[in-house]
C-alpha cells in the first residue's frame, strides 16, 4: 500500500474518530482500541493495529471529553501512531521497535495539540449555539438543523485536517531522525512497550483505588490469575 493511499484512508478514519469522540455516533469507534484495530484492518495489518491500540487505549481512560473538561486529544494521537507504526513495518523498516516507540511518542505530540483545535471547535460551536438560540426564537427549524450540519461538518473536517497533517509529518521526521539513532537501541526499546502498559495498568487500578467497586477489580485479577494458572 503506497502512502496516498494510507492517507486517503487514515484522513477519513481520523474524520469520523473526531465525530465520534463527541460530535455525534458515540459509538465508541473513536476509542484507540477499536479504531488503532481497524485502521489496522484496513492497512492489513490487524494484529499491530490492536497492539498498538491497547498501547495508547489504558493512558487515557481518566481522561473524559465532558462539559469543559480540558483533556487532550488521546483519541486522533492514538489513530496516528498506529498508522505511523504499520506503515513503518509496511516499508519494511527492521527496527521495528524504535519505529513503534516514534510512534507513540509522536501520538502523544499529536494528542496535545490536537486539544489546541478541539478548543477552537468549541468557540466555533459556541458561536453556533448562539445562531442556533436566535432561530428557534424564530422558529426556523430548517436554520438549526444547518447550523447543527455545520457544526458537525466542521468537526469531521477538524479531525482529518490534524490526522492528515501529523500523519505526514510524522512519517517526514521518522525518516529524518531514525539516522541519529544506534540500531543496538532497538532491543532496549522494545521494553517501552511493557512500561506503557504498566501505565495503563496504573491508571486503572487509580480509578478503583477510593471506590466501591475495588472488589470487582481484585476479583477480577485473582479470577485471572487463577485461569491463567489452571489452563
Amino acid at each position: 500500500m503506497n502512502l496516498l493511499t494510507e492517507l486517503l484512508i487514515i484522513t477519513i478514519f481520523g474524520g469520523i474518530v473526531s465525530l465520534d469522540t463527541t460530535a455525534c455516533f458515540q459509538i465508541m469507534i473513536s476509542q484507540p482500541l477499536v479504531s488503532c484495530t481497524l485502521v489496522g484492518w484496513a492497512f492489513g495489518y490487524t494484529e499491530l493495529g490492536l497492539l498498538m491500540g491497547i498501547l495508547m487505549q489504558t493512558p487515557w481512560l481518566l481522561e473524559m471529553p465532558i462539559g469543559g473538561a480540558k483533556n487532550s486529544e488521546g483519541n486522533l494521537g492514538s489513530l496516528v501512531a498506529a498508522g505511523l507504526a504499520i506503515h513503518f513495518v509496511n516499508n519494511s523498516i527492521t527496527l521495528t521497535n524504535i519505529a513503534i516507540v516514534f510512534a507513540v511518542v509522536w501520538g502523544l505530540v499529536v494528542s496535545w495539540i490536537g486539544w489546541k483545535f478541539v478548543e477552537s471547535m468549541r468557540r466555533s460551536n459556541v458561536k453556533l449555539s448562539y445562531l442556533a438560540d436566535k432561530a428557534a426564537e424564530k422558529i426556523n427549524l430548517s436554520r438549526i438543523s444547518w447550523l447543527h450540519l455545520i457544526g458537525t461538518v466542521y468537526a469531521f473536517w477538524i479531525g482529518a485536517i490534524v490526522t492528515f497533517v501529523s500523519f505526514l509529518l510524522g512519517t517526514l521526521l521518522y525518516s529524518r531522525l531514525v539516522a541519529y539513532v544506534p540500531d543496538f537501541f532497538d532491543v532496549p526499546f522494545g521494553y517501552a512497550k511493557f512500561g506503557l502498559m504498566a501505565l495503563g495498568v496504573g491508571a486503572m487500578i487509580s480509578m478503583f483505588l477510593n471506590r466501591r467497586n475495588l472488589i470487582y477489580f481484585v476479583g477480577g485479577v485473582v479470577i485471572s490469575l487463577i485461569v491463567a494458572i489452571v489452563f
